[in-house]
């Protein structure tokens, strides 16, 4: 439902929201799935029921990463992404230039198939990036469209090659029925929210009530976790307070402000449950 809340800041936090996951029913996009052989070291991704049935032995399922227009409707203006396989290297790529197909066959990488269609690397539009990383150390050509497993491949010490091509973004329409009996106005401002595959991951912490205040940033206390190293949470009888700076909900600086040291005696726990900046 979209009610106006402005005071809350809910406009900024409806654009954090943007960043969610939520998938389309009916879509006529596959999902590409991420895969992991610890035996080989390799990253994969696959979408064909072909690809998925030639890697149950090896290869330990991870996550859904994202969406490919499936293998057997392309969209107009993409163009396939292959899978290729090295038994040299055991190495499974997944790749779309002609730059990185090039490479992989001067590597004697084989031709495996195509999982899905996707936008060309030049393309100017909003889609989202599908980064192409490899680790020397082991020999892993790794594909990924999640910031979370991005942020894993760049800890882990790969080095990114590119970029690939850009994934159809698919959207979800969140329903925008309140009830008969909902106290607040529908707002004038916002007709609707779509949701996407792309996401953020920022921290280790919960229990977040931003607010925006006048310098255009969000202010939350937080519990129950860490920001940027330092704990919080009522094991070590503290709460933290953080604020969020940005405008791209993929790309904010978190900032830890400090922590309040508070004994929640004779309670188990103290948490905060609300938060409003005011006169600010």
């Amino acid at each position: 439902q979209i009610w106006s809340r402005d005071m809350f800041g809910m406009r900024r936090w409806i654009a954090l929201c943007l960043a969610f996951l939520f998938v389309v029913s009916g879509s006529p996009n596959a999902p590409l799935y991420l895969y992991y052989s610890s035996l080989r070291l390799d990253n994969a991704v696959y979408a064909t029921e072909k690809s998925l049935e030639s890697i149950k032995q090896d290869y330990s399922f991870i996550r859904n990463c994202t969406k490919v227009a499936s293998n057997s409707t392309p969209i107009d203006g993409t163009v396939p992404l292959y899978t290729y396989f090295s038994a040299q290297y055991n190495d499974t790529a997944n790749v779309a230039t002609a730059e990185s197909i090039a490479y992989l066959k001067s590597k004697n990488y084989q031709m495996i198939g195509i999982e899905g269609y996707i936008y060309p690397s030049d393309f100017s539009s909003d889609g989202l990036p599908l980064k192409l990383y490899w680790s020397e150390a082991r020999s892993d050509l790794f594909l990924t469209g999640c910031t979370a497993d991005e942020q894993s491949a760049i800890a882990a010490g790969y080095v990114l090659r590119g970029i690939e091509g850009y994934a159809p973004l698919v959207f979800h329409e969140w329903a925008n029925t309140p009830p008969d009996d909902c106290p607040f106005k529908q707002s004038t401002t916002l007709e609707g929210i779509q949701m996407s595959y792309r996401t953020g991951v920022y921290g280790k912490a919960d229990t977040w009530y931003s607010s925006w205040s006048s310098d255009d940033n969000l202010y939350s206390m937080w519990t129950d976790g860490s920001v940027n190293g330092t704990p919080g949470g009522f094991r070590h009888n503290t709460t933290g307070f953080a604020v969020a700076m940005g405008d791209d909900p993929l790309n904010l600086t978190i900032a830890n402000i400090g922590t309040f040291e508070s004994f929640p005696s004779p309670y188990e726990g103290r948490y905060p449950s609300a938060n409003l900046v005011y006169n600010g």
